[in-house]
């Protein structure tokens, strides 16, 4: 680089260059840059860029023109036609980043790809920023050994389905309202790629942006499925305290969810009731305990050393003007996962009806739980949703073990109200299209019309499934068995 012609570049051309640079256009600017240096056609891009001007097709032209060089892990010229936004986003992380940056080998179009949006330039998100940051933190070395380790198609797979298509894979995009297959996977590169939004990059990306989390815990998740040791980093007094105190949150609400599991077999005479051996794989599958009377929780967990406070935290244990009380009593106990598969809170079904005790007591807010955000068996159902491209609706707990135990195992439960707009958000995430299993009664259409407004609303596809009058899912899986799935699929 640096000649071009006959004439090689000179001072006088730098010259020209600052004195001209506000009045030439994109355009002229790229025919006279055509023979300059690397670090000249970088200064006019940065002046280009912060005088506000709108990133639209002529700049795009300029930048070709201009012909950066693509072995700095830019695209070639050919493709740039094509692919616009993504090579303006390559360019701006090339100018923000540094060269030094590519020089190792580290490609972060899809870390910015949200630079561009319809024209303009926006600056790149914080969660690009702490990105490096962090990277600079953790070797580099472990985190191309996670991204090694897993295979981009098996874990995209288990949140969305995905087909062949030629040396690649092809699937609906989770991150817009995509109704036909836009995102393409390629198992050679490990990288993923929207060709509607722009959403790309690698595993790590995809399960940061997928399940809504920073850098390091989507890396630490990755590590995970893995099966590699993470290694911690340094932090602040303040960082540690908040991660020490969710991380005993979250040893205490398992403890919880051990101690009821340990304690199921209280309520075998009740499960029998409802067609379940306490030796049943659905109920290891979901974590089902129970909750004995009185306040034996209270009791064992602060005697296993988990303090009072803590457990209040979790909403384990109540709290009524100075008296501490078990929250949950006599309950089968069925807990919440988030999508890392932490028991992050329950809902708990009474064993012995009383008057005036409600049927189903869930966790209250907490900072580990918030009501209305969470669905009930997804992180069970996950993989098979992916698999299977759908995923079935139905109302309650036992509805949903029963089909899983008969092996329709992409089946989630309303918990027997209506979704919120963020549960509906997360259920797409995963499959757009929804099949609702109801009860004929009143109460079960009355459910069903609820949730089927909201989900065409936010743009799935829905199919509805009425069963029998007197009917639950529950008592149709049992009636049908193995042959529950080909009659909901047929």
């Amino acid at each position: 680089m640096g000649k071009k012609g006959n004439r090689r570049w000179n001072s006088q051309d730098d010259e020209f260059v600052r004195q001209n640079l506000g009045k030439m256009s994109f355009e002229d600017m790229g025919k006279h840059l055509e023979r300059s240096p690397m670090s000249v056609r970088l200064y006019v891009l940065r002046r280009k860029l912060t005088t506000g001007q709108l990133v639209k097709r002529n700049l795009l032209i300029a930048l070709l023109k201009i012909k950066i060089s693509p072995s700095r892990g830019l695209y070639p010229y050919k493709t740039l036609l094509q692919r616009d936004r993504y090579w303006a986003t390559s360019v701006l992380g090339f100018i923000f980043w540094t060269k030094a940056y590519y020089r190792q080998g580290i490609c972060i179009r899809s870390r910015i790809s949200g630079c561009i949006h319809n024209g303009k330039y926006r600056k790149p998100t914080a969660g690009v920023v702490y990105r490096r940051r962090f990277e600079k933190m953790i070797d580099k070395n472990f985190i191309d050994k996670v991204k090694s380790a897993l295979n981009i198609v098996d874990v995209i797979e288990s949140f969305t389905h995905l087909h062949k298509a030629g040396v690649n894979y092809k699937g609906v995009c989770p991150f817009h309202d995509d109704h036909t297959p836009s995102m393409m996977v390629s198992p050679s590169r490990q990288t993923y790629h929207c060709f509607v939004c722009g959403a790309s990059g690698d595993v790590i990306a995809f399960i940061q942006h997928h399940l809504n989390m920073d850098f390091m815990s989507a890396l630490r998740w990755c590590a995970t499925q893995a099966g590699l040791e993470f290694p911690e980093k340094e932090m602040n007094p303040e960082e540690e305290m908040r991660y020490k105190q969710k991380a005993a949150q979250r040893i205490a609400i398992e403890a919880a969810a051990k101690f009821f599991q340990k304690n199921l077999q209280q309520a075998e005479s009740f499960l029998a009731t409802r067609g379940y051996h306490i030796s049943d794989k659905a109920l290891t599958d979901f974590g089902v305990g129970y909750a004995p009377m009185g306040n034996v929780a209270m009791s064992e967990l602060t005697k296993a050393g988990y303090s009072l406070q803590m457990l209040q935290d979790v909403d384990v244990v109540g709290n009524n003007e100075g008296r501490s009380y078990d929250r949950f009593r006599d309950r089968l106990m069925f807990p919440f996962y988030d999508m890392q598969g932490h028991v992050i809170g329950f809902s708990g079904r009474i064993i012995t009806p009383k008057d005036g005790v409600g049927k189903y007591v869930n966790t209250g807010e907490t900072p580990l739980f918030t009501k209305g955000k969470h669905i009930f068996g997804l992180y069970q159902a996950r993989q098979s949703i992916g698999k299977q491209g759908f995923v079935y609706l139905v109302e309650g707990q036992f509805d949903v073990m029963s089909l899983h135990k008969v092996g329709v195992e992409n089946v989630i439960g309303g918990s027997g109200t209506a979704f919120t707009d963020e549960q509906v958000k997360l259920l797409l995430r995963f499959t757009d299209y929804i099949v609702m299993v109801y009860d004929a009664d009143a109460a079960g259409v009355k459910a069903s019309l609820k949730n089927c407004e909201l989900l065409l609303k936010a743009g799935a596809k829905v199919k509805c499934i009425r069963l029998p009058k007197g009917t639950d899912p529950d008592e149709f899986a049992k009636e049908n068995g193995a042959g529950t799935k080909v009659s909901c699929t047929g």
